[in-house]
């Protein structure tokens, strides 16, 4: 049986031990949440997280001999149900599933003639835990991920840097079997793309990177967003209320009621009109800033903390309300319904990490 870990909300942090003998590491005053954390012993780091229903997730990870691998896991018994093996020269960027299938997005490089040449690919991954390549394409040497969002078979869409460093939009009519390139031009620019999601409503948001004079040694990107209204077939980059950020940005999610987010180092970039218009919430206070999802009420940011992670939580775009999870290294969240969403990330430090799944449970809206 795996070890289950609850985190239970109080006001002040503390450390316990429970009837079973396990300890209670942490205690959260994220008002009204609570957090039941599973390990999946199979598994030591998890990076990617893509949720089919509240409970089945697929998540990629690193087993105990450094292979990656693509799992579908139940979450409430963190036991993975399928798995296929990831080829080893490949770095995966993103995770896209619907009911029966999920899209990567990855990347493969190698170096040719003293040059490194690189391919982006898409792989589909099945309920039936069959892994297969469907796409392959140039990209950039120096950014080579891609990022894929499917809101329906017939609606995908991929996003990159082609080789010279421009950034691409393909799309997809038949669940990623064959992709068309959109007709972007120079709207996107050189920036280097970070994220991708799109919405039920056939908008997608896309963060991208880029340096200038505005650049510093702590935040050594310029962050924009860019937005597309037909499932990116066309795009625009976005104003921000504080426009260009210097600011790294990553991570954008929207949820079914419009509410967006692109996560920053330093601070969030939050929309109440699926990314038409954005505010740019309060400097953490809690960590530097990974990734992030936003429920109907609430928006949640990931940080790297000095003993682990952190989360923090805003009800209004601007403040935030934050925890500390000692030792628990968190790399990804999403959010399904208006008080659940879906934490992964491991324990154990860096010299005996196990992988840990675990649902977020929120207090209703007051």
């Amino acid at each position: 049986m795996p070890l289950i870990i609850l985190i239970l909300v109080a006001v002040t942090v503390s450390s316990c031990t429970t009837s079973s003998g396990m300890s209670q590491r942490d205690s959260l005053s994220l008002g009204g949440m609570r957090i039941g954390l599973a390990q999946i012993t199979s598994l030591q780091q998890i990076s990617e997280l893509s949720c089919r229903s509240t409970s089945v997730c697929v998540v990629i990870g690193t087993d105990h001999n450094g292979r990656s691998s693509i799992n579908g896991v139940d979450v409430s018994t963190a036991r993975v149900v399928n798995s296929a093996t990831i080829p080893v020269s490949n770095q995966i960027a993103s995770l896209s599933c619907l009911q029966e299938k999920c899209l990567v997005g990855a990347s493969r490089c190698a170096e040719n003639n003293a040059n490194r040449d690189c391919k982006g690919l898409v792989y589909s991954y099945n309920s039936g835990g069959v892994l297969t390549e469907d796409y392959e394409m140039p990209i950039a040497p120096n950014n080579p991920d891609v990022f894929v969002s499917c809101i329906l078979p017939s609606d995908c869409v991929l996003v990159g840097n082609e080789p010279k460093g421009q950034a691409f939009a393909y799309r997809s009519p038949n669940d990623g079997k064959t992709w068309t390139l959109a007709s972007v031009g120079g709207i996107l620019g050189e920036g280097a793309v970070s994220g991708l999601t799109c919405s039920s409503s056939m908008i997608c948001i896309l963060t991208l990177n880029t340096h200038s004079s505005m650049s510093t040694a702590i935040a050594p990107a310029v962050g924009e967003i860019a937005r597309s209204i037909d499932m990116g077939a066309t795009w625009s980059v976005t104003s921000q209320d504080q426009a260009p950020s210097t600011n790294y940005l990553s991570g954008p999610t929207c949820d079914p009621l419009g509410i967006c987010m692109a996560v920053g180092q330093l601070s969030a970039h939050v929309s109440r009109d699926s990314g038409g218009t954005w505010n740019t919430t309060d400097p953490y206070s809690f960590g530097v800033g990974t990734t992030g999802a936003c429920s109907s009420t609430s928006c949640f940011v990931v940080a790297d903390a000095k003993s682990g992670s952190a989360i923090g939580a805003t009800d209004n775009g601007r403040d935030w309300t934050s925890s500390s999870l000692r030792n628990v290294s968190l790399n990804g969240i999403q959010c399904l319904a208006i008080s659940s969403c879906i934490v992964v990330g491991s324990t154990g430090g860096v010299a005996n990490p196990v992988g840990l799944i675990g649902s977020m449970t929120l207090s209703p809206a007051r």
